[in-house]
């Protein structure tokens, strides 16, 4: 059996100056996600994506789409999604969520799902675009 230690105040990730905001769509994973305290850690805002307003995500440096949200629902508010990247902000979007229908400059190209590829040693194709990104230091 597996023993989830309490998150404590103490774990709390440094803010950095910068606001994390989590889009979800209400699902079992996603609320899941919600209590983790690894995710916690990082003291994310939640914003169900069914509820989401214009405006909502405006104070945001870093935005994560959960994923498999509704497409007509996630393309509502693409708009709100793609200002975030382009005030200069961090925009990620996770799992199936035809990011390629409404975010410039991605495609879609469909690949064999590999949910074992850490076990037999695969390239996950998993790159990160700006390695002088804070996300990515120590």
């Amino acid at each position: 059996m597996t023993t989830v230690e309490p998150f404590s105040p103490t774990d709390l990730a440094p803010q950095r100056g910068t606001r994390l905001a989590l889009v979800h769509g209400g699902s079992y994973p996603h609320l899941q996600t919600m209590k983790d305290p690894a995710v916690l850690a990082h003291q994310p805002d939640f914003h169900y994506l069914a509820d989401l307003a214009d405006g909502d995500l405006d104070g945001y440096s870093t935005v994560i789409v959960a994923d498999r949200l509704h497409p007509d629902l996630v393309a509502r508010h693409a708009a709100q999604f793609r200002a975030v990247a382009e005030r200069g902000g961090t925009l990620v979007v996770l799992g199936e969520n035809q990011a390629h229908t409404w975010l410039p400059g991605v495609a879609w190209e469909p690949r064999p799902t590999n949910f074992w590829w850490w076990l037999h040693g695969e390239d996950p194709l998993i790159r990160t675009r700006s390695h002088d990104h804070e996300s990515c230091s120590t």
